[in-house]
Parts: structure tokens; sequence; C-alpha cells
């Protein structure tokens, strides 16, 4: 069965069906909850995340099962002088972050900002033999 409308529809209450095709644009204002997955498909997807403000305060939070933030991505200033805006990874508790490449944890850091590598550092301007002064360690 098909309905076709040529103008606007109003709807007070719920509208319920079991997939909506929309060809064009969509502009969803408020909150919109997904149950499932969010998959963005095309030749080149973004995901933009637009400050309609000029605060540039995005963010991207990893919540757990009750809603609480385990960690996020976001821009803010988080410092006393006022600095500006940075773009900043974290945990918000008690777990570490780790980067990791291939599958293998390369650099981790828990909650006391202690770094441990898996591999090995290298810099310019000094050998092993001198790495524990070079930089004041």
């Amino acid at each position: 069965m098909a309905i076709n409308f040529l103008n606007n529809i109003e709807v007070d209450g719920e509208v319920q069906g079991t997939s909506l095709d929309i060809n064009g644009d969509a502009d969803i204002s408020g909150a919109t909850v997904m149950n499932g997955h969010l998959t963005l498909q095309s030749g080149g997807p973004h995901l933009i995340l637009k400050d309609t403000t000029d605060d540039d305060d995005q963010q991207v939070h990893f919540a757990n099962s009750s809603g609480g933030v385990d960690y996020r991505i976001h821009t803010a200033d988080f410092t006393s002088a006022a600095t500006g805006d940075g773009m900043f990874i974290g945990s918000t508790g008690s777990d570490p972050i780790a980067l990791v490449t291939n599958d293998t944890t390369a650099l981790t850091i828990n909650t006391s900002q202690n770094a441990t590598f898996a591999g090995t550092v290298t810099w310019s301007g000094g050998g092993s033999a001198n790495a524990n002064t070079a930089y004041g360690g």
C-alpha cells in the first residue's frame, strides 16, 4: 500500500514503521536516540560536529550501561590560564587509555599520567647511554 502526500504532514504522537527511506535531506531538531548501529555509507563519508556558537565545544562520549561516561573525545579549554581550546582524548575514571597499532597496544597512559611504551623509544640528539640524563631522568 502506498500513500502519497504532496504537502506537509503534521502528527501529534508517534509514527511507527519498520523502515524509513528519506531521499534528500532530513532536518531533525532535538535529541535523537537510536537503538542499534549508526552507519555512514558513501564513497567518502564524513561525520561533522558543528558548534553553532564560537565555543568549539564538541564532544563524543563513550558511555557504560549505566549511562556514565567512561571515555570521551572533546574540545574545550582545560587550562586555568584560559589559553584556548584544545582537543582531548581520555578516560574520565580510573581506566587507562592506550594507542593500538596492528591490534597490539603500543602506548598506555595510566591515571597517574605514567606512559608505558611497548617498543623502542627513539629520539634525535642522543643515544641509549644518555637516555636518563638527556631528559632529566
